[in-house]
């Protein structure tokens, strides 16, 4: 049995990377290859789904290869992600203390549709104690394979070697890709979160990681 949890909402305060921060880093990198590119066109790259995106690069005026582009793109936007956390705009939530006790007994591992860079960077920056860290590749295939698709699910599981676990996450999608991967999802809530219906795919639901140790003696006792 492992733990592993989603990031951004649950581990990292804030729900996702700052949208400003895909405007800036496109703008970076079209700066960076010497690419005249009207601001309009710049204002449409700042999509966050790859498939807006490369629409954006075949409409532009400027001739842009999306896929190149947009893997620039995804490096430097984890620059800059990384710079506004070590600035302390991005901080853990206090309750992730509880990993510690917690990976005692148990592997844990960060499961992220975040970039794999970033997730890299989180687990480093505050040493957290996490056997394997998992985010998007990235590229286009990488982006597709995000939840609710399992894909980096039942990898993380497959390299634990373990074939039930929790899946901490605080949206619906996180509950979907846990249920797809046949693992058990905990719909954690969070101030982002509060108000919205429990997700029918969760199977236990906490207002705090210092409930999990009394999830995992739950779903060990079913297991």
């Amino acid at each position: 049995m492992a733990v592993l949890f989603d990031m951004d909402g649950v581990i990292l305060k804030g729900k996702s990377t700052p949208r400003d921060t895909y405007y800036q880093a496109s703008n970076h990198v079209l700066d960076k290859i010497d690419q005249s590119v009207s601001e309009t066109d710049r204002n449409r790259l700042e999509v966050y789904s790859y498939e807006k995106f490369k629409k954006a690069c075949q409409s532009a005026d400027a001739p842009l290869n999306p896929q190149k582009l947009w893997q620039e793109r995804e490096q430097m936007v984890s620059e800059l992600e990384h710079e506004h956390i070590m600035s302390g705009s991005r901080k853990l939530y206090e309750d992730t203390s509880v990993l510690s006790s917690i990976h005692e007994n148990i592997p844990i591992a960060i499961v992220s549709n975040n970039r794999q860079a970033t997730v890299e960077f989180v687990v480093d920056y505050y040493d957290l104690p996490v056997d394997i860290a998992k985010g998007r590749t990235p590229s286009p295939d990488g982006f597709r394979r995000k939840k609710p698709d399992p894909h980096y699910l039942t990898k993380a599981c497959n390299q634990l070697e373990v074939s039930a676990g929790l899946y901490v996450g605080d949206r619906q999608k996180d509950m979907i890709a846990a249920d797809r991967a046949g693992i058990s999802g905990v719909f954690i809530r969070r101030e982002h979160n509060e108000s919205k219906p429990l997700p029918e795919k969760a199977e236990y639901e906490i207002h705090s990681l210092r409930e999990l140790p009394d999830t995992i003696t739950k779903e060990s006792e079913i297991s």
